[in-house]
């Protein structure tokens, strides 16, 4: 897991605004793909590379990562190969290639968004003071990028559950796996009064591992912040009450007022500002020097987060998902891959 993210993509605005409207000029937007350097940590930078990187339209056409912002619509990533799996393995690995499928899509779904956002700065001013109000054409995120990041974690819980029958049929291939489960236990109570149901048939030693990774047990303190609880939280949210909505914040935001007397304000953001607000910035100049019009320059950086207040905070969806997805595969998945190779000698 990896505390580094890339943020879903960078604006640059150069405009000229006049106290009573603004003229907005083209916003530079680049979406950032799966370029290795930018969007995991070095560890992973290698597994990037082989990641998706061709775009399929719905039209059929195929687009490299590069020309996304030359070629708006709604991307779907191509179809990655299922990698070689141990027998009673193959479904695990198919959900986890379908949920980085989920990822992927859903980066590249909130790039075109982004870019399709329109940006206002209008200049006001009474006469002894001015400022500047900003807002944001298009600011609510569309409910498919809440339907992806609800398919993306589904597909990780689901792996989970599927790794527990693939263990159970390991040792027993006609086994039924019935009320089985890859238990996620917050309190130890939780734990000591479902394990032996959900992991019947599991080898002792896998369960001592599960039992191990349990955030009652791992996380003690907090619980709560532990991957397998987040990802819990927002799969079974997804499930059964409603579609995980999104939210667009502007990060670091930076705007420069250039006055006509030669003088220019830099007026930086000290938190995230969402793109669904009305935002007053307020301009250390001179009323007159930026009469009729002023050039205004904005950059900065635009996030999707998670509406609901939880765990994650304010950090970008990708960032969450990403360590939801890289944990489960490098501290649960791969931990328990040994316990498969057993399968060799089972017989149906």
């Amino acid at each position: 897991m990896t505390d580094t993210y890339s943020a879903l993509g960078h604006f640059s605005i150069r405009m000229i605004a006049g106290v009573l409207g603004t003229t907005c000029g083209a916003i530079a937007f680049r979406p950032e793909g799966l370029q290795p350097s930018e969007l995991v940590s070095p560890a992973v930078q290698d597994r990037a590379d082989s990641a998706c990187s061709v775009l399929r339209r719905f039209d059929g056409r195929q687009v490299d990562w590069q020309e996304l912002d030359r070629n708006p619509g709604v991307w779907l990533p191509e179809i990655m190969s299922l990698p070689d799996s141990l027998p009673w393995m193959e479904s695990v690995a198919a959900k986890m290639v379908r949920a980085k499928e989920h990822l992927d899509t859903l980066h590249a779904e909130a790039g075109v968004f982004f870019e399709s956002t329109k940006r206002n700065f209008i200049l006001k001013s009474n006469g002894q003071e001015a400022w500047i109000v900003h807002y944001i054409e298009g600011s609510i995120p569309p409910i498919r990028l809440g339907v992806l990041l609800g398919e993306c974690v589904f597909n990780i819980r689901s792996a989970l559950d599927n790794l527990v029958c693939g263990l159970i049929r390991t040792a027993d291939s006609h086994a039924p796996c019935k009320g089985t489960q890859f238990p996620i236990c917050s309190a130890e109570e939780q734990w000591e009064k479902n394990w032996q149901k959900y992991l019947k048939g599991v080898e002792p030693a896998a369960q001592k591992m599960i039992r191990d990774l349990q955030p009652c047990f791992r996380m003690s303190a907090v619980p709560e912040n532990d991957p397998l609880s987040i990802l819990n939280v927002l799969c079974n949210s997804d499930k059964h009450r409603a579609v995980t909505l999104t939210l667009a914040y502007s990060h670091d935001l930076t705007v420069r007022v250039h006055a006509n007397d030669g003088k220019v304000h830099v007026w930086r953001a000290t938190e995230p500002l969402c793109a669904g607000d009305v935002h007053t910035i307020p301009i250390n100049l001179d009323p007159a020097s930026i009469q009729p019009s002023a050039r205004v320059e904005a950059s900065g950086t635009d996030i999707l987060i998670i509406r609901e207040i939880g765990p994650w905070g304010q950090r970008p969806v990708w960032s969450v998902l990403t360590d939801l997805y890289e944990y489960t595969r490098d501290r649960v998945v791969i931990r328990l891959k040994p316990f498969f190779v057993a399968s060799n000698s089972s017989s149906p």
